[in-house]
């Protein structure tokens, strides 16, 4: 990070950091930004809500890069909610069940990411306190248009792609009524509050809840 952020600063190149986890990293864009540079970083619902402390032999969570600290948690979600981070980002990894099925090790890394995002963004985000309903919903929206150079907004003309969903819908994650052919979260069987209710892509109903 502290290399590249330096090669941006010599170029003037514009650089990206994905699936920033580590308090020192997001030092490193802090202060790249204090100093007007084109550094921007995104990081992931699982790196903010899951800790190394979390990790047991199962390979649902197995991703890269690993799960870190407490320390590095906290400083993530003081991240997302001071403007350092930029966006959330899914970080959709989907495998094949006899893929993650072995030994931790020899598991290919990552994890299902679309299904969660959201009810987890509300839980760890604004249920908890820590930003605004409209904060979270800059950082997976506006926040990724802008990483992208791109302007997305609800208007005529505009693309319709966009999710409607409840703040405070109870309800259960089980993978195994996943639409997805994989299985591997390690949120299977976790009770969050908030969920989408409707999905339009381009103009279509691509999800209704049930």
């Amino acid at each position: 990070m502290a290399r590249d952020v330096q090669l941006a600063e010599l170029t003037g190149a514009r650089l990206h950091i994905a699936h920033l986890s580590a308090k020192a990293s997001l030092e490193q864009v802090r202060w790249a930004k204090s100093r007007g540079l084109q550094v921007t970083c995104e990081v992931t619902p699982h790196h903010f809500t899951l800790i190394d402390e979390d990790v047991t032999y199962d390979s649902r969570f197995k991703m890269n890069p690993p799960l870190a600290a407490r320390e590095d948690r906290a400083a993530l979600l003081d991240g997302l909610a001071n403007g350092t981070v930029d966006a959330i980002a899914t970080d959709h990894a989907p495998h094949e069940p006899s893929l993650k099925d072995v030994e931790f090790d020899r598991a290919p890394f990552g994890i299902l990411g679309f299904e969660t995002a959201l009810p987890l963004a509300l839980e760890q985000l604004v249920h908890s306190g820590k930003i605004s309903l409209m904060r979270m919903v800059e950082l997976l929206t506006i926040g990724p248009a802008r990483v992208l150079g791109i302007e997305r907004k609800i208007a005529t003309g505009q693309p319709a792609d966009l999710t409607i969903f409840s703040t405070d819908r109870a309800w259960t994650y089980n993978v195994d009524e996943s639409p997805s052919k994989s299985r591997n979260s390690p949120f299977d069987g976790r009770k969050f509050k908030g969920a989408p209710v409707v999905t339009i892509v381009a103009g279509r109903v691509a999800y209704r809840s049930s």
